[in-house]
């Protein structure tokens, strides 16, 4: 909801690609800094016309520290240690700053680096949405407090989710100060952050409104118009659908800036001249995607606002495959008979500003105003996202017991109100899930370039 410029000027973002509504954003994340090279940070709630429009929360503006502004060699360092209680892991992180000037106090330099290692894990129950119960076969055992199941909400899907990552990133933040006399000085600041965010995501869920599986219903419970239980069973109707998801993602993200500003000072009048460039890049290079099906059982859920429960007939490994498309087929091909085991995915997201700003301010004693401020800025942003992807397609029949299937950590859900299936369940091998992507037949990708705003 804010936005974020360091020295009053916008630094480019990037994105690791695990949320495809939230490309190269308006605002730079300014944990990414070594906390030694901040000096003050500035928060404006409402606009003004010397700063970058901001947004609903306001602006904050980062300043970082100038080297004439600190002792000669000073140096600053801390250290860290991060643990995330539901991936086990935990990692140190350092940062450390040296700046220095010379006798004469006119000349100074600074360097400041960072480095930030984050093994995370996270679990989550989540609801695709909801439908009704209008197509609950009518021999459906029905109990409850007597609601009209035809108009009850029910649960469009339930998911189990199992995401893991692995970020780290490592940052030089530099600054050159010159002071040649009292009415100049010279600035020129700049930033490398790089950083490297891999993950894998595994999801297994049920989908009561795929399929017609409503059909399926041999019996449900309805309280206050909603389906809070129900089964289905794999009968003459055929067999309801769930599905296992795995998604590999190898993402790099950098940013970089680099600004030279001049300051004037005279008796009355300052005179500030700024131009600048950033640049981040971002994506997923590439994203690696897997779907497997339940074959064979039915399953049942419950929830209650609190808890929530799915349990399978048979949840095993070898119960999730795909069975294998029709020989002849081209690669990738869309016929009906053909059975998509998944697909890799290519997307980079670039975003670049480049600026030139020229400001001036006059101390006034007229009343009430007591400064004059006016100036110019150019601004030449653009952003935008170059994607590719393919579809692949089984060859053989495949099974989740042929990819080193291991299981859901224990604990993984505590807290979470999950219960039966939800938190134990067959999870793929990532190396794997690639593998076998790679060693299928590939269709040519075909570019998407999204439209670059300016």
């Amino acid at each position: 909801m804010n936005r974020v410029l360091l020295n009053g000027q916008t630094i480019a973002s990037g994105d690791w690609g695990g949320n495809p509504t939230d490309t190269s954003g308006r605002t730079f994340n300014y944990t990414l800094l070594s906390p030694e090279i901040i000096g003050l940070m500035e928060v404006y709630k409402t606009p003004e016309a010397r700063i970058d429009e901001g947004s609903i929360g306001g602006t904050v503006i980062v300043h970082t520290r100038k080297p004439l502004d600190l002792p000669k060699n000073t140096i600053r360092g801390s250290v860290g240690y991060n643990y995330n209680d539901r991936s086990e892991e935990g990692n140190p992180r350092g940062s450390a700053l040296w700046s220095w000037k010379n006798d004469d106090e006119t000349f100074g330099a600074l360097i400041s680096a960072t480095h930030d290692k984050q093994d995370l894990a996270r679990a989550g129950i989540e609801y695709f949405g909801y439908t009704t119960g209008a197509n609950i076969p009518a021999s459906a055992t029905i109990t409850g407090d007597g609601s009209d199941v035809a108009t009850a909400r029910v649960p469009a899907g339930i998911n189990s989710a199992f995401f893991q990552q692995t970020r780290e990133r490592s940052g030089v933040q530099g600054a050159l100060q010159w002071k040649p006399n009292e009415q100049n000085e010279f600035n020129l600041t700049g930033l490398y952050i790089k950083g490297k965010y891999n993950n894998f995501s595994e999801s297994r869920y049920v989908c009561p409104a795929c399929n017609n599986d409503l059909q399926k219903v041999t019996s449900a419970n309805v309280q206050n118009g909603v389906v809070t239980s129900a089964t289905f069973g794999d009968g003459a109707a055929g067999q309801p659908y769930a599905q296992l998801d795995a998604n590999y993602r190898e993402s790099t993200v950098t940013t970089k800036s680099l600004n030279l500003r001049h300051d004037w000072s005279g008796e009355k009048w300052v005179f500030t001249t700024q131009v600048g460039d950033t640049k981040a890049t971002g994506g997923k290079n590439p994203e690696y995607l897997m779907k497997f099906l339940m074959t064979d059982g039915g399953y049942n859920y419950a929830f209650d606002g609190q808890n929530t429960a799915v349990n399978y007939d048979n949840g095993g490994a070898s119960n999730w495959t795909l069975p294998g498309s029709p020989a002849g087929l081209p690669a990738g091909s869309q016929d009906s008979s053909a059975m998509q085991a998944g697909g890799i995915f290519y997307q980079k997201s670039t975003d670049e500003e480049k600026y030139f700003q020229w400001d001036a301010a006059r101390d006034l004693e007229l009343g009430p105003f007591t400064k004059l401020l006016f100036g110019y800025k150019y601004i030449n942003h653009n952003n935008g996202v170059d994607a590719r992807g393919n579809r692949i397609n089984t060859t053989d029949a495949i099974s989740l017991t042929q990819f080193n299937p291991g299981t859901t950590p224990s604990g993984l859900y505590d807290g979470l109100g999950a219960s039966g299936d939800l938190t134990t369940w067959p999870t793929a091998s990532l190396n794997s899930i690639r593998s076998y992507l790679l060693s299928q037949p590939q269709v040519r990708t075909v570019p998407i370039t999204a439209p670059r705003s300016r």
